[in-house]
Parts: C-alpha cells; sequence; structure tokens
C-alpha cells in the first residue's frame, strides 16, 4: 500500500485473519478515496493549499514572511465588452494557463483569481533563491510573454506588482461554504503597486523590500554577476503614496522593451 500498490488482500476464511483482511480493505479504500480527493482539490486550490487544508489546523497560522505578486490585464474591461461570455472564458482559460505555469515554475501559488487578476504567494524554500528573487523571476518572465504573445489571437499585456511583506493564512466563511487565504498589508500592498504602474509608466512595479531582499540574496549568492540579477533594469521611481498608508513608498519600475 505505501509503494502505491491498489490490490486489496483475499479474504479467505472468517476468522481472525479474515476479519483482518477485511480491515485492511477497508482501509485501502480510505486512503485512496483521500488521495483521489487530495488530487482533485489541488488541482482547484493547489498543492501546497490542499496539503495545508489537509494536514494542519487552519483556525490558525503563523505570520510568515512572503513575496507577493498581483497581476491585471490592461484594459480588460474593454476587451470584456467586445467579446460574448464563451468566448471571454476560452480567453481567461488560455491566459490563466500560462501564466500559472510560470508562477509554479518559479515555485510561487496561486491564491486567488480576482476577475482577470491573479494574486500569487513565493514562499521561502530551504534552498534556492529567495521568495523575492523567484517573484521577480515570475513577474519578469510574464510580463514579456504577454507582451510578444496573443491569446486566441487576442493581446493581453499585464500589469504586475510586487511586494515582500508579512502575511498569516487563514480560514474565512461559515459552516456551509469556507475559504481559506493569505491576508495582510503585503496583499494590500501588492495591488495598489500593480494599479500604479498605470501612472508611473511601468509594466511590473515592485517594492523597496522586495528590491532589497533580492540584492540581499544575489550579493551572497553570487557577487558581482549582475547578467543574472533578478532585479536588474528595474529602475527607481521615487515615491508614491499607496492608498491606506500612510507614509509614501519607494518603489522600483521596469518596462518590457519595445520593438
Amino acid at each position: 500500500l505505501a509503494l502505491g500498490d491498489s490490490k486489496g488482500l483475499a479474504v479467505l476464511s472468517d476468522d481472525e485473519l479474515g476479519r483482518i483482511a477485511e480491515g485492511f480493505n477497508r482501509m485501502r479504500l480510505a486512503v485512496q478515496e483521500r488521495e483521489f480527493l487530495r488530487t482533485a482539490f489541488s488541482t482547484y486550490v493547489g498543492e501546497d493549499r490542499s496539503r495545508q487544508l489537509l494536514t494542519t489546523d487552519r483556525q490558525s497560522s503563523e505570520p510568515a514572511e512572503v513575496s507577493i505578486m498581483f497581476t491585471d490585464i490592461a484594459g480588460f474591461t474593454r476587451i470584456a465588452e467586445t467579446l460574448p461570455p464563451d468566448t471571454l472564458v476560452q480567453l481567461l482559460r488560455a491566459y490563466f494557463s500560462d501564466v500559472v505555469s510560470i508562477v509554479e515554475k518559479h515555485g510561487g501559488g496561486v491564491d486567488n483569481f480576482v476577475g482577470d487578476a491573479i494574486v500569487a504567494v513565493f514562499r521561502q524554500r530551504a534552498s534556492g533563491p529567495t521568495h523575492a528573487a523567484r517573484a521577480l523571476m515570475a513577474a519578469r518572465e510574464i510580463a514579456e510573454m504577454t507582451m510578444t504573445q496573443s491569446f486566441i489571437g487576442i493581446a493581453l499585456p499585464t500589469r504586475i506588482g510586487v511586494h515582500t511583506g508579512s502575511v498569516v493564512t487563514g480560514e474565512v466563511g461559515n459552516a456551509s461554504r469556507r475559504g481559506i487565504s493569505v491576508f495582510g498589508d503585503a496583499v494590500n500592498v501588492a495591488a495598489r503597486l500593480e494599479a500604479a504602474n498605470k501612472d508611473l509608466g511601468s509594466t511590473i512595479l515592485a517594492s523597496a523590500a522586495t528590491i532589497n531582499a533580492v540584492t540581499a540574496w544575489q550579493q551572497d549568492a553570487e557577487p558581482g554577476n549582475d547578467r543574472a540579477h533578478p532585479a536588474r533594469d528595474f529602475t527607481p521611481c521615487g515615491s508614491v503614496q499607496v492608498r491606506g498608508r500612510k507614509e509614501p513608498m519607494d518603489v522600483w519600475g521596469w518596462s518590457a522593451p519595445q520593438g
């Protein structure tokens, strides 16, 4: 069973050995059902979250530092007005498929779909690039991909905000319908930074917290190798007033090459 063998035991008697075999078969079916539910569930909420839902206490969560990436399609309202609903779903399905693949490629997970927007979370790993570096890598790849690729013949340029900060994972809802998501100022800031791209003319806007975290990791991992620096080509954009915050935030921007 541990090795994935799905065969049950033959029940050859009605004594103690027969009852043991019946009990084992019931256990085998329960294990298979749990694995089926986990696999099906992870298709909708992601592998990391499905594992958390099945194995941890969802009523409480310790704060953790993560990097949040918020993506949004530029001009999507205008696009949606011109398409019938079934074509719109087909368009978003093609778009989300490619964007989510890039998020997962860089070790992130989708926390939520908000219309045409995606909230992705990058958590710390035991080895490899830090979560801030992987979030910027994913953001750049998504931006570059959406600038050069169309989806069912429609261009979907995407603006992105990235911020690094503390969040908690919490469950909300009632007894009949529940959801689990990340909560914290970092999520709101990433969304505000994405929106600020429109005013600054940038494609990706990252907070100083993210840039500083990436730079610190880069100096430890590959000092002097600016070519591999995830924050290369990001330029200071000064300070922006993020709605809901008293003090302006220093931000760095990146724009997809033109032509």
